[in-house]
């Protein structure tokens, strides 16, 4: 998937559903058919355009790139040319509402999040949710990189060179919640220690005993020592008006003359 603020390209990867462990196929289990649905990033397009092909839905895309919008625009998106950082997600989209919002690696390139999450809240339609993915950045591969004296950045991945913020489960968390939503569901999209693009090629370290010790401490201390991605489906919190309602009711018993 593309950031909101450049470089598609290294994000622009192929859709394969039947790969439960990517981001495309855990963003697709929750879009509805029919849904109308913007693609925050959406890069050429590749998984909006298998929604709009096979899921019958409507898509608005943001981007970045011209180059990317255009090919999105021709597998069927409505494409906005935007950057994010200079622009406002909620002017550009003013008066139209979505069932479903996608923004998939893109809020940490972004140097306010919280405030394009706080314009998807405000873009949603009824029962509408937010759906993000973001890296990882307590991976052991991470801690491994940080005890060789190593912080390297890299075209894509968890130190993608355009990053401009970094997450845990709990720092997202927290950034979701000041946005004005609630976590509804969040899966895990792991890789193993060693497997990722930190430790491709001749800088992988030794399978020595040292290594092993930072791994096993790393699993003992942080229940996502192996995530890769996080996939959070966000709502608004829902007004609880059946317990209003029962309240109310009872106010009204309590105070007429036959229940005095």
């Amino acid at each position: 998937m593309a950031d909101g603020t450049g470089g598609a390209g290294a994000y622009d990867f192929p859709i394969d559903l039947q790969n439960l462990n990517s981001v495309p196929a855990q963003l697709a289990r929750h879009i509805p058919a029919h849904g109308r649905i913007l693609d925050v990033g959406c890069a050429s397009g590749n998984l909006s355009g298998f929604l709009i092909r096979e899921r019958g839905c409507s898509v608005v895309g943001v981007e970045r790139d011209p180059a990317a919008a255009s090919a999105a625009a021709a597998k069927g998106l409505d494409t906005r040319v935007l950057d994010l950082d200079t622009s406002s997600l909620a002017q550009a989209l003013q008066g139209e509402r979505f069932d479903r919002i996608i923004l998939a690696d893109v809020l940490e390139h972004l140097l306010h999040p919280a405030d394009v999450l706080r314009a998807a809240v405000g873009l949603l339609g009824p029962r509408g949710q937010v759906l993000v993915s973001i890296p990882n950045i307590s991976h052991v591969d991470v801690i491994l990189a940080l005890l060789h004296d190593k912080w390297e950045y890299r075209e894509s991945g968890l130190l993608d060179r355009t990053h401009l913020r970094f997450f845990t489960e709990a720092g997202f968390r927290e950034l979701a919640a000041s946005a004005g939503l609630r976590v509804r569901s969040l899966h895990r999209l792991t890789l193993p220690p060693l497997h990722t693009e930190l430790w491709a090629g001749a800088a992988r370290p030794p399978h020595d005993g040292r290594v092993h010790s930072v791994i096993d401490v790393a699993s003992r201390l942080n229940p996502n020592f192996e995530v890769y991605q996080f996939v959070f489906m966000l709502e608004p919190p829902r007004h609880r008006w059946p317990s209003v309602g029962w309240r109310l009711r009872r106010a009204l018993r309590s105070s007429s003359p036959t229940s005095q």
